[in-house]
């Protein structure tokens, strides 16, 4: 029998700065060979000790999962062939780890219940529920119809948003529009671990209502940083996980699921799951500053975030006095009415990602920088944030005479 290990090759670098992992095989004689996994990682998320990637993000997990699939499927290759009277060979290997793309292993079905409870790990318990809702009518569209990898065609959107209405009784479009949204990033991580070719799920029609997220303005920024003495260190905790969003442009998802281990230096390293892709936000002194400060109060997590943070904003912004007159949106018959609130009535975790990218943009830092921290895949998506406000353009001018 094949003795084998899971080692990274520290000295194959790609631009990306992630390594190869090679299982190692020893044969017997002292002959020693490797066969790629086709995994990849950073070295700062290797364990060399457990032979595992370090971290609890959903991409990692996946990974970790990944590998533990393929050793487990080479043992058993070795038990069928020593039964038959047969050693485990390199080829018998090499073999097992190509096969082991689940292209023809595992249905749709499957894999999104896998993946769904893979993203309990770093999810919120409400994302969790939504993810968990959208599954619930595929196993109904199932029932109805074949459900598998080719379903997924040009024309599923059309064909699954006409189920929705007949038996799962959803006349709404956008709450149609959020399901077929769920789907598709659940079959970009399925395009994304190669079990599917075509691409064609990134064009289904998606119903959003226009929502209005305000930002809030640079007096109204400073105002909050010079009244955090003020409050209690309840308030004063959710206030400046609020003021990290605003320096960082984190989503509150990516936030939640910061650990320590993510912090390299002067950027954080998030596993973006929206796009499932990596990005290295920048951290600012500010930044850096609250970080310093959960840490100091022994905190196990950067950001000690509760599901009552928003409440709470609405709150804290009140007592500070932030009642400047801002168009919202409010979704009514399918329509998207403006109307015009207090700021604090309005005040939500989103607000620090849109302040965020508006200062940048009010500040002309390159959309390039803005685009590498924010992790938007398209520059005509972030150009949206570009609208200018009343109060900037009275700066520029100001600024200009």
């Amino acid at each position: 029998m094949l003795n084998t290990n899971l080692y990274l090759l520290r000295d194959k670098k790609d631009q990306n700065g992630e390594c190869p992992i090679y299982l190692f095989i020893n044969q017997p004689g002292g002959v020693r060979k490797r066969v790629s996994t086709r995994y990849k990682c950073s070295p700062s998320k290797w364990n060399e000790k457990k032979q595992r990637l370090k971290g609890t993000n959903s991409h990692l997990t996946t990974i970790n999962a990944e590998l533990e699939k393929i050793l487990l499927r080479i043992a058993e290759l070795g038990l069928d062939l020593y039964r038959n009277g047969r050693d485990l060979e390199l080829e018998d290997i090499r073999r097992a780890i190509k096969h082991n793309t689940w292209e023809k292993t595992i249905s749709p079905i499957e894999f999104f219940g896998e993946e769904i409870e893979r993203m309990k790990h770093v999810n919120r318990e409400s994302t969790i529920k939504a993810y968990k809702t959208t599954f619930k009518y595929l196993l109904s569209y199932k029932q109805k119809r074949s459900l598998n990898w080719t379903t997924f065609n040009e024309s599923f959107d059309s064909e699954y948003s006409t189920f929705l209405k007949s038996q799962g009784n959803i006349q709404s479009d956008v709450t149609i529009g959020k399901h077929i949204k769920t789907i598709k990033a659940l079959l970009n991580k399925a395009y994304n671990k190669r079990l599917i070719k075509n691409q064609s799920f990134r064009k289904y029609k998606v119903f959003k209502a226009d929502s209005i997220i305000p930002s809030l303005e640079t007096d109204e920024i400073n105002h909050l940083w010079n009244s955090l003495d003020q409050l209690n260190e309840k308030d004063k905790s959710v206030l400046l996980i609020f003021l990290f969003l605003c320096e960082t442009s984190l989503r509150i998802g990516e936030a939640t699921a910061l650990r320590w281990e993510d912090i390299e230096g002067d950027f954080l390293q998030i596993y973006e799951l929206k796009n499932d892709k990596f990005k290295r936000p920048f951290l600012t002194p500010k930044a850096k500053y609250i970080l310093k400060y959960f840490k100091k109060r022994g905190s196990h997590v950067p950001l000690p975030i509760k599901t009552s943070l928003n409440r709470r904003l609405k709150s804290i912004a009140e007592l500070l006095g932030l009642d400047r007159n801002v168009n919202t949106s409010l979704r009514k018959n399918l329509k998207t009415e403006i109307q015009q609130k207090p700021l604090y009535q309005v005040m939500c975790s989103k607000i620090g990602r849109r302040t965020y990218i508006t200062m940048a943009l009010k500040d002309n830092i390159p959309l390039s920088i803005i685009q590498r921290n924010t992790g938007h895949s398209d520059l005509q998506v972030l150009g949206s944030y570009n609208k200018l406000t009343d109060n900037m353009i009275i700066d520029y001018m100001k600024q200009s005479r």
